[in-house]
């Protein structure tokens, strides 16, 4: 974080998803550290791809 913004984030654990964690993570940086606008980011990604059965709420809710 700098200035309220995400400057880099690492997302680690085992997930049962199929898709590049790291991709998520992409769409984070940059981002203010705000619920809406982490959530505005993430609106066009499908967690459960990347992260296995999780919803979006609680993935949400763990960020921040």
């Amino acid at each position: 974080m700098k200035k309220g913004v995400i400057q880099d984030v690492t997302i680690f654990g085992d997930f049962f998803g199929i898709g590049e964690v790291s991709d998520v993570e992409d769409k984070l940086k940059g981002v203010k550290y705000e619920r809406e606008a982490i959530q505005a980011a993430l609106k066009d990604i499908d967690l459960q791809h990347y992260l296995g059965k999780i919803k979006d709420e609680d993935f949400l809710s763990l960020v921040y």
